[in-house]
């Protein structure tokens, strides 16, 4: 294969590439535009374009690649063997195997992760720049949304803090992504323009105007874990007494601006939190409900659970009187659904793609040569999302949303990419110690 046409190549994965990741944006926007099946049938395609442009030299079988495929069946079996076959676990099924395959398949370089990550800023740009006109530009915001699917209009309209969104979760999910993004490409970067800083300020603020408690503080935690861990003895109590005079300070800063900061809908959400968690009232939004049923479920069928899918169904006339909703707590949903064997298959390679990703990002940020500097940026991306993910997934459906799981596989085919470019790297050097 000549230059130009490996370069030819490069582009044609780069834009499938970016294609998957503006999907996850897209999804519920489109979705309301076009039928399910010709959407699905369209990712599938984009999926399939992906995998036969990657070039074959870099693919290699080995256990992070095999990892997915026991939650691939696992999936599959819960479904066909127990499930009572709904649409929406149909689609939920369709779009999991096609971002896993995706990721399987995942051999990109570092530029192609970071110029997906800068498609992931801007949309969340986009997406912050709606929120916030929505709170203070409100005559602007029905002008925009004019824009937006018709069938979508009517829900987006209802409420008060999801921008371009249906729902304000799935704002402030991808304002997540973009600031983790931007987060990463600034700290890297030897330049901070004044426009980068008002952009980070602006996502910021969007992200406190979602009216959403978890996503915040899930992504706090996330980033102090990417600041803390590459870092050992000394160095890493100077960081702790940092966050503590930090914590500190907000505390200290709260108390003093209080009026103020409670018309901020995070603050004024978490404090109305704080106040029913000393009264003893419930602060869950019934989610402890839903939790105790899934529970109870799980107990009668432990081995191989109720059915991928079933859990909405089931609340209905026991929980809701009409309302489908998921367990908010992807571990439970996971016992439920399918099972003690299902939830090893999907625990297994949530922790194996995380942990690869830590050891990675850790020998990148303190190493000095030229794969690690180059490399640091998206494995920090990839570190700290696939983190926010597991650690939301506590109080949240990431895993059965789609806008979070094909973000999270993006996040694991980054640190795939970089184990596999790493060993071959090692293989080379060691084949010319050799000669």
């Amino acid at each position: 294969m000549n230059y130009y046409e490996q370069r030819q190549g490069l582009k044609v994965r780069s834009l499938m590439l970016i294609i998957m990741v503006v999907w996850a944006f897209l999804f519920h926007n489109i979705l309301h535009a076009f039928s399910i099946m010709s959407y699905v049938m369209a990712a599938a395609g984009i999926c399939c374009l992906g995998i036969v442009t990657k070039t074959d030299s870099t693919f290699s079988i080995n256990n992070m690649t095999c990892a997915w495929i026991p939650a691939i069946i696992a999936m599959f079996s819960s479904y066909f063997l127990h499930s009572t076959k709904k649409v929406s676990a149909e689609m939920d099924i369709l779009i999991l195997f096609i971002a896993m395959v995706f990721c399987i398949f995942s051999f990109y370089d570092k530029l192609e992760y970071m110029l997906c990550m800068k498609v992931i800023v801007f949309i969340s740009a986009i997406h912050s720049f709606g929120v916030i006109i929505q709170q203070f530009l409100p005559s602007l915001y029905q002008v925009l949304v004019k824009f937006l699917p018709d069938t979508m209009q009517s829900i987006v309209l209802q409420s008060k803090y999801n921008g371009f969104t249906t729902n304000p979760g799935f704002a402030a999910a991808f304002i997540c992504a973009g600031l983790i993004a931007l987060i990463t490409i600034l700290v890297n970067d030897r330049k901070i323009t004044f426009w980068n800083r008002c952009l980070l300020i602006l996502m910021i603020a969007a992200l406190l105007f979602t009216n959403k408690r978890a996503h915040p503080v899930f992504l706090g935690i996330a980033l102090l874990l990417c600041w803390l861990l590459p870092v050992h003895n000394d160095s890493r109590i100077n960081k702790y007494w940092k966050i503590f005079l930090t914590i500190v300070g907000i505390i200290v800063f709260f108390f003093a601006f209080k009026d103020f900061l409670v018309r901020i809908p995070f603050v004024s959400s978490v404090v109305q939190t704080i106040d029913g968690l000393m009264l003893g009232t419930d602060v869950t939004s019934s989610r402890s409900d839903l939790s105790s049923w899934a529970w109870s479920l799980f107990k009668d069928n432990p081995v191989f659970g109720i059915g991928w899918g079933d859990y909405r169904s089931t609340i209905i006339g026991t929980i809701t009187h009409a309302t489908e909703l998921d367990t908010h707590n992807i571990y439970l949903q996971l016992l439920c659904e399918t099972g003690i064997v299902g939830f090893v298959c999907f625990v297994v390679p949530f922790v194996l793609f995380w942990t690869k990703a830590k050891n990675a990002y850790c020998r990148c940020a303190v190493a000095e040569d030229e794969l690690s500097k180059t490399w640091k940026p998206p494995l920090c991306f990839s570190f700290v999302f696939q983190t926010l993910f597991l650690i939301y997934g506590l109080t949240g459906n990431p895993l059965y949303d789609p806008n979070w799981m094909i973000l999270y596989m993006f996040a694991c085919g980054i640190t795939l990419s970089f184990v596999t470019i790493e060993r071959q790297s090692s293989e080379e050097d060691q084949k010319k110690e050799i000669l």
